[in-house]
């Protein structure tokens, strides 16, 4: 199996983790990857030998890293092409926070912005808005006055930087309240190891 050997790590979540060369391979080892080979300098990629019944999927630039139980436990993202050879993965915690895209309309830039943050699980194996949710933060719409303006004006740029603004705040509200809730019921959530037994 092909592997990155660089580490990247979700925004909010994986402060701790650094996109730095070779800092995948302690992980993968911990996993029971072995046979793992010594990276080439200037090379993203090492060859080795999975743990039994991991399988990987591909799906366009992303590649799918699922463990015997088919649950998701790395993304990789590469182009592999010449002239951009870079790759990086991402460790899957077995619980999550996730924003719900679902609800967000990104092609009208005159919508209202709704936000609601969620807790999830990623037990059934599959990851993002498919995951099983276990705790869900109240939905709050956040209004967009540029609408009152014609589009391109500098007023509607400054309404529209207010909204994003006033979105970020309850985002980080959102996000704190869903780990609140995850350190009461997992405290080991951010551990790329737990949970998944």
């Amino acid at each position: 199996m092909i592997l990155p050997i660089y580490l990247d790590s979700p925004r909010h979540f994986f402060e701790g983790f650094g996109k730095e060369p070779n800092s995948a391979i302690p992980y993968y080892k911990k996993l029971g990857f072995t046979n793992i080979e010594k990276p080439k300098e200037h090379e993203y990629f090492v060859e080795a030998d999975a743990p039994n019944g991991w399988t990987v999927e591909y799906e366009g630039y992303w590649t799918y890293l699922y463990d015997n139980k088919h649950l998701q436990r790395f993304s990789f993202f590469s182009k592999q092409t010449p002239w951009d050879t870079d790759g990086f993965t991402r460790p899957n915690t077995r619980y999550g926070i996730r924003r719900d895209w679902s609800m967000v309309n990104l092609s009208d830039m005159e919508a209202d912005s709704k936000v609601r943050y969620y807790v999830k699980d990623s037990d059934n194996g599959l990851s993002g808005d498919d995951a099983t949710r276990l705790y869900e933060c109240k939905v709050v719409v956040v209004k967009n006055n540029s609408r009152k303006y014609a589009p391109e004006t500098e007023e509607a740029r400054i309404e529209r930087v207010k909204m994003y603004d006033k979105e970020n705040d309850i985002e980080k509200t959102q996000i704190d309240e869903c780990k609140k809730w995850l350190s009461e019921n997992y405290p080991n959530w951010e551990d790329i190891y737990a949970y998944w037994e």
